[in-house]
């Protein structure tokens, strides 16, 4: 079964994930969560090579004419989100997911706690906790690669959008 494992000697470990049969060496010790504050604009390197973030701030005035055109291209790209800026009430932090961090899956604010969606998106285990994410407190606002928070649509009535990104948008650069 999925996350079933088996230890053998010198500390070779065989475990089984979603289809595939991993081995390497156990692990000592657990991870640790990371968080960081984030100010605009940002142009970060990720940890682990998941990538460069970028977060940018755009204002839809300037826009002009071409704001209802550029509002209706909306990037659906899971590597490239934009969020209404102005529903950003906390500080924006980039962390590894806690228990208790919660994404809204829909528009009416109900949601799920992030590492169940990573679960069902059959992220193994042990990156689960390594993944980063987007978020304003507990509330997360993307999971790289996988969803973003419907609690921060951008909408007619926008203002300021954030645009982030992660290796210019596309998986792995390409």
């Amino acid at each position: 079964q999925t996350g079933k494992y088996l230890t053998l000697p010198e500390g070779i470990l065989v475990k089984k994930q979603y289809g595939e049969l991993q081995i390497g060496r156990e692990c000592s010790g657990t991870e640790k969560h990371y968080e960081e504050l984030l100010e605009f604009p940002v142009r970060k390197i990720l940890p682990d090579e998941a990538g460069v973030l970028t977060l940018t701030v755009e204002n839809t005035v300037e826009w002009g004419e071409k704001k209802s055109e550029k509002l209706r291209s909306i990037p659906k790209s899971t590597y490239t989100k934009w969020f209404d800026y102005d529903k950003i009430k906390g500080v924006l932090l980039l962390k590894t997911p806690e228990a208790e961090d919660i994404i809204s899956l829909y528009t009416d604010g109900r949601g799920k706690r992030v590492l169940e969606v990573l679960k069902e998106a059959k992220v193994p285990k042990e990156k689960r906790e390594r993944q980063w994410v987007l978020a304003e407190g507990n509330r997360v606002m993307w999971i790289p690669g996988i969803r973003g928070s419907e609690g921060y649509r951008v909408t007619d009535e926008t203002k300021q959008v954030l645009v982030a990104m992660i290796d210019g948008g596309n998986e792995h650069g390409r």
